[in-house]
Parts: C-alpha cells; structure tokens; sequence
C-alpha cells in the first residue's frame, strides 16, 4: 500500500477511471499487479476484470477505481499484466474494505488463476530457487576444498605434524585438554625449573590416569628438584616457546618481517596484531603505542618495496597497502569506560594519532579491532570522531570491523560518516570452518562478487593446507598475526583456543578422524531439526 507507487520496468496504460478525481488532496492508493497462471483462459482473465470492476458498487469506502494492462516493450514485467488502482480516503476506508465479504468473494474467484500478486510471489520463489542452487554450490565447493585437503597433510618429518598430533590428542580428551591449556597459561609465571616440574605434576597428576604410560612414567620419576626433574622442565618450556613460534610471528619487528615474507612467498597477506593482556596503566598503554610506531616504522618500508601481486594489494580497483596493522583502542588507555566515554575518547585519540600519521606517511593500513560488546559503542563513536578531524578526514586506509552476525550491524553501518565511505567497505570472512568457507564462496560466485572485492582471513599457524588450497583458487587470504613476547603471548592465545574449542572452531574438527565431510557441510538449519 502505497502513497506513490514508482514501476520500474513496467508501464501501464488505458487506464479507465469509474468514478470522477478524488476531492481530497491527499489519498491512499491500493496498488495491485496480477500475474495469471499460464493456463489461465482469456474468458477467466476477463472475468476477473469484470468481477474487481464491479466493487465499487458493492464497497461503498472505495473512493476511486482504475485498472489497465502492460504494454511496455521493455518486456520487463516479469508477467505481471494487469494493474489495479484501488483509492481510499483514510487507512480507516482500506482496513475495511479488506475483510470487506464483497472482497474476500473476489479473491476466493481470483485465486484458482492466479499464479502471482505484485510480483512477491515471484520474488519469494526467486529467493527460494537462489538459496537452493546457492547450497547445492555449498555443498559442491565443500566437497572439493575436502578432496583436496585430504592430499595436504603435512609428512611426519615435518615439526608440525607432531604438533598436529599432540593437540589432536589433547582434543580427544576434555580434561587432558584443559590440564594442558591450564599449564601453559601459567608458565611465564613460573621462575625457575623446579616450580615448572612441581605444576606439571600438580596439573597432570588430576588426569593421570587419562596421559600415556610412557608420559605417566615421566610425571612419576621427575620429583621438582631432581635432575629428572629440571630436564623435564627444561623441555616443557621449550615445547611451549616452539608451539608459540607456529602460532606468534615474532616479538620485534626483524622476526615479524621474516614471518611475514614467508607468508607473501605462500601468496597470503597479513595483518600484524600485539598480543597483551588489559592495560590497566598509562605506561602499559604508552608501550603498546610505542610497538605500533615502531613496528610501522620498521616494516612498512620493507614490505612495499615487495613486487605487486594483484590478488593481495588489489581492491576491486585501488590499491592496498601491503603493510596492514589491527589495534584494539582499549588499550591505548587505562580508562576505557563506556560510563565516560568523552574522556575515554579523549585520551585513545591523543595516542592514536600518531600511530595513524606514521600509517600515513609509510603507507600502511590500520584496522580498528572490534572487542567484546560492551565497548563496541565507544569504538565506534572514537573511529567516527578522529576520522572527521580535517587531519585524516579524506585519508583512505584506516578501517574497521563490524561484526555483521550481531542484531544491531546493521544499524551500525547507517551513520553518515560510514555512507559517505561505502566505497571502502569490503566484506572478510574470518573463518577456518570448512561449511562457513564454501558458503562463503558459493554465495560469492551467485551474486557475481569479483574475488578482489572481498577476502577470506585466518590464523596465523592454524588450517594451513586450507589457507593455500583458497589462496591458489586466486582469493586474497589475509592472516591475522599475532606479535609480541612469546610465552606471555602464547598463553593469551591458549585462552583463546580454550575458549574456541569447546565448538566447530578448526581445533574441534580438523582433529576428529571420524567425522564425515556430510557432517562437516550440513546446513545448520538442518542441524536445528534434529
């Protein structure tokens, strides 16, 4: 029901008035457009004309009546040929003449014919017959992303395959699993040999009976201050720190360039992101600005003097820069209160301008991280705050995440400042679950998305095989890095992964021989019936 009706594609003519121009200046008009079934003959059509034709004289709210048939030669009206004015007075005289009995007769006659009603139901099954071939190509994409995985696994020679190993067994067994997450968080607390061999047994000593005899034994005859002792501490720590290096690219920026370099030879782009905990004071904050100047300074020069590669620094048609950096605002200060959000604001700007003028003048991109809920509002109100300044408000490469499978994204992306740079915003898919990835693609492929409109991201150090399988089908894979001290940043990851794995995250999956590929790809409104 609209005040005005615009038709795109569609052009009615010989419309017959009944009754004279509406008195009122201000009307409402019930818009119809039918579309008949195809066998459907002249004589029915007709009669359903005559029958609408007639209820003016039946409904005495109706106040004007028009009505005529397509003949654009656009052939743009999806068959819908016959168009209905129905004018009303008030939304009073329309609410009544729905329910009205001389109506609900007209349509009880009309719908046996009627294949379609202002194109919704052409609309509805074209939606349909879309998601449909969209999760035939899901499950198709699914399918030979898996076949070609399968051929990817790493050899046992290599350092990561016993890795692999370890974590699938640790994942086979919830409290062995904890125990061992349990025990790294806490070991860059731990001063010397003897604390790190009392913790292991202290910690596995609850799951005994869950561990290998060869790693029961080991707990058994390594008392903390024996010289069993300090080597099986030594050795766990050093199995930490090489767990660490897969999964953290480095704590300066000389380890983070290598890290990195070895990512653009693999065809993957980055983002460098500091691992830490909550700043909870100003100097922690000065020096996590201090590792972002630095790291700019340091990399950007290095990475885009790297040949161009179209898939990685392509955007639709703009140029990225190679150098891409993601910063969480809360800590760029030690009072990041949403209760206070001016003088939050206030203090993270003061630290990150610098941080965006050096991205500026090296060339690098800066993406503003999006942190649990409570501080969304405030990221957003700073982002939207300095990018106004007059100092940054034409400059191109800074961004940030919108978490689109939370309610309010949406609204989210309606404040003028995020309009007035649509152009800048580009889809990512953060995921390593095998259905998200082939969805992802599928719907990509059906709505025509060019590849470098938008782009896949990982972990660093996690699903590997599945980041260069996607890289060599010719889509940007981003690899979000993590930086920093190791064991202090390895156990803010293990919190994350502990976290994680208790779902269908990479860990829970790519570790469970016994899963089938159908599992993997069913639609989760498919697993919401069982």
């Amino acid at each position: 029901i609209l005040a005005l009706l615009v038709v795109t594609g569609v052009m009615i003519s010989n419309l017959q008035p009944n009754f004279a121009e509406p008195k009122e200046s201000r009307v409402l008009r019930h818009v119809v457009l039918f579309k008949f079934k195809d066998d459907a003959t002249d004589k029915q059509v007709q009669e359903i004309v005559d029958h609408f034709r007639r209820l003016p004289e039946q409904i005495d709210v109706i106040h004007d009546f028009e009505w005529g048939t397509d003949v654009s030669p656009e052939g743009l009206s999806k068959g819908l040929t016959h168009c209905f004015f129905v004018t009303f007075q008030s939304e009073a005289d329309r609410d009544a003449y729905l329910p009205h009995p001389a109506h609900q007769e007209f349509v009880k006659h009309l719908r046996p014919i009627l294949d379609d009603v202002t194109g919704e139901v052409a609309k509805k099954r074209a939606k349909q017959d879309l998601s449909k071939q969209v999760e035939a190509d899901t499950q198709r994409i699914g399918r030979e992303l898996w076949d070609q995985l399968d051929r990817r696994k790493p050899s046992i020679f290599e350092r990561r395959w016993w890795l692999d190993h370890l974590l699938a067994w640790a994942m086979t067994d919830e409290s062995v699993k904890v125990q061992m997450f349990r025990f790294v968080d806490v070991l860059p607390t731990l001063r010397d040999a003897d604390e790190v061999a009392r913790h292991l047994r202290e910690y596995f000593d609850e799951v005994r009976t869950h561990l290998p005899p060869a790693v029961r034994l080991g707990l058994e005859v390594s008392e903390p201050q024996s010289l069993l002792g300090k080597a099986l501490a030594v050795n766990a720590r050093m199995n930490v720190r090489k767990m660490g290096e897969r999964f953290i690219a480095g704590k300066d920026p000389s380890e983070v360039f290598a890290s990195v370099a070895k990512l653009r030879r693999r065809g993957l782009a980055f983002t460098l992101d500091l691992l830490g905990e909550a700043v909870i004071s100003e100097p922690e904050a000065t020096a996590y600005q201090t590792a972002y100047l630095d790291l700019i300074d340091q990399l950007a020069p290095r990475v885009n003097e790297w040949p161009e590669d179209p898939i990685l620094d392509l955007d639709g048609e703009q140029w990225m820069p190679r150098c891409n950096v993601s910063l969480k605002l809360s800590a760029l200060t030690s009072h990041f209160k949403p209760i206070d959000p001016a003088r939050s604001s206030d203090a993270v700007k003061e630290r990150l301008r610098p941080i965006l003028r050096a991205a500026r003048e090296r060339d690098a991109f800066v993406n503003v991280d999006m942190e649990h809920y409570a501080y969304k509002d405030l990221t957003l109100r700073i982002f939207e705050e300095i990018l106004m300044e007059d100092e940054f408000r034409n400059w191109p490469n800074c961004g940030i995440v919108i978490q689109t499978y939370l309610t309010d994204a949406r609204q989210d992306l309606q404040p003028a400042f995020l309009m007035r740079h649509a152009k800048w915003l580009r889809p990512a898919i953060a995921s390593h679950n095998l259905r998200s990835l082939a969805h992802a693609l599928a719907w990509a492929e059906a709505l025509k998305i060019p590849s470098t409109a938008w782009e896949i991201q990982m972990l660093y150090g996690m699903a590997e095989e599945q980041q260069q399988l996607l890289s060599e089908r010719n889509h940007r894979v981003r690899i979000y890095t993590p930086f920093g001290e190791m064991l202090p940043g390895m156990a803010y990851l293990v919190r994350r992964l502990l976290e994680n794995t208790s779902n269908d995250s990479f860990l829970r999956h790519a570790y469970d021989q016994g899963i089938s590929v159908d599992e993997l790809l069913r639609a989760p409104s498919d697993i919401g019936h069982l």
